[in-house]
Order: C-alpha cells, then sequence, then structure tokens
C-alpha cells in the first residue's frame, strides 16, 4: 500500500503550529482546538491527536489565522491557507517514516472505512 503524506514543508509547518500552541495555547485537561478539517475547531484533542488530525485531514480551508490559541491578530504567524496550498499542491508519497506509526495505523483504518 502507498502512503501518502504531505511533503516536508507541512510536517515542519504543523510542528511550528503544535509548539506554538503547547507553549502559548491555554489547555482544558492538556487538549486544544484544532483546525482540522474534520473537527473544524470544534473538538478538544491533546496534541498527539492534534498532528494525527492535521496529517490525515488536512487543514480548514477557510481557516486563515489561528485564533483559538492565544495568538494576537498582527502577530506574524504562519498562515493556515499557505499550508493548505502546500497540502492541495504537495500530497505525494514519502517514506512511512515521516508519520508515526499510529497515524499510519489512523490511516489504514480511514482508507478502509473510504473504501
Amino acid at each position: 500500500m502507498n502512503v501518502h503524506c504531505i511533503d516536508e514543508e507541512y510536517v515542519k509547518r504543523v510542528s511550528k503550529f503544535l509548539q506554538y500552541v503547547e507553549q502559548n495555547a491555554n489547555s482544558l485537561n492538556g487538549t486544544y482546538f484544532y483546525p482540522c478539517i474534520r473537527c473544524l475547531n470544534q473538538i478538544l484533542q491533546d496534541l498527539g491527536n492534534m498532528c494525527d488530525h492535521l496529517f490525515m485531514f488536512s487543514i480548514m480551508r477557510t481557516y486563515i489565522i489561528w485564533t483559538w490559541h492565544g495568538e494576537v491578530l498582527n502577530q506574524p504567524m504562519l498562515r493556515l491557507w499557505q499550508m493548505y496550498q502546500i497540502v492541495s499542491n504537495n500530497i505525494k508519497t514519502v517514506s512511512p517514516s515521516i508519520i508515526s506509526q499510529r497515524t499510519l495505523r489512523l490511516r489504514r483504518s480511514y482508507d478502509v472505512l473510504k473504501s
């Protein structure tokens, strides 16, 4: 089975986003809102699940500024739209070592449900 993943630039940006959330956001028992397409900033998850969802489902197209994690709107930050464009334009097959084994299991389950 081919493992579809986002390119290394997306991996780096997701990592920066998760670090920012962990350092700046107020958590509710270690959980946070996050902008994956499936959860739409409506569900609280821990950082591990956030990471999995951002790789499996990508980021909401319309979510341009991360406003749920303590940001100041005029503060320089990565734009989710830029990340979405990277995702849309650069999905490719890469080494499974880039993503965690848990993410691979989730992706396989998702593929089975989808088919």
